[in-house]
């Protein structure tokens, strides 16, 4: 298994020990370095794919990344949930950040394809406002893709409604 070393931009490993990862779009290779984001370092723990460690060699549990990340993202724990649920319905799931969303998500082949949804993650008392809908559909469309709200009720007992918005031309 491989060992990745925790930051707070994530993790990374040597690209080498990391190539059965890369096959299945999980992180990024810079030079020699396969770094992985903070979403997918949690959920490769998680799945017992990766053992990751501290700047000083000691191990960190999947909780011990969860506060890790929590501590220095507000929402990590929400958007998370979203993330596992996606990569386990199948999905690929990269950062959506330029794209006005938390969540960029492919069906095929990152590679080959371009992304389909933009995904945005809220928790029940989000306060979004019509200019910030209008924003991430027109944002979205722009780039041809859909905008989809994942809204998580509970981060313990996760139930999440995803809705997508659409910009319509009349």
């Amino acid at each position: 298994m491989p060992k990745a070393v925790v930051f707070e931009g994530g993790s990374y490993l040597p690209a080498d020990r990391g190539e059965n990862l890369r096959k299945r779009w999980f992180g990024t290779v810079r030079g020699d370095v396969l770094f992985l984001c903070p979403f997918e370092t949690v959920y490769l723990a998680e799945k017992g794919e990766i053992r990751v460690e501290n700047s000083e060699g000691e191990p960190m549990s999947e909780t011990d990344l969860l506060e890790f990340f929590s501590e220095r993202r507000e929402g990590f724990d929400r958007a998370y949930v979203v993330f596992r649920d996606l990569r386990d319905a199948g999905y690929i799931v990269k950062s959506g950040f330029k794209f006005g969303g938390h969540f960029r998500v492919y069906e095929g082949d990152p590679d080959s394809t371009h992304s389909d949804w933009v995904v945005a993650v809220t928790g029940p008392e989000g306060k979004l406002t019509p200019r910030d809908i209008l924003r991430a559909t027109r944002l979205a469309t722009s780039v041809r893709k859909k905008f989809v709200l994942a809204v998580v009720e509970d981060v313990e007992s996760p139930e999440i409604r995803y809705v997508r918005l659409e910009r319509v031309r009349l």
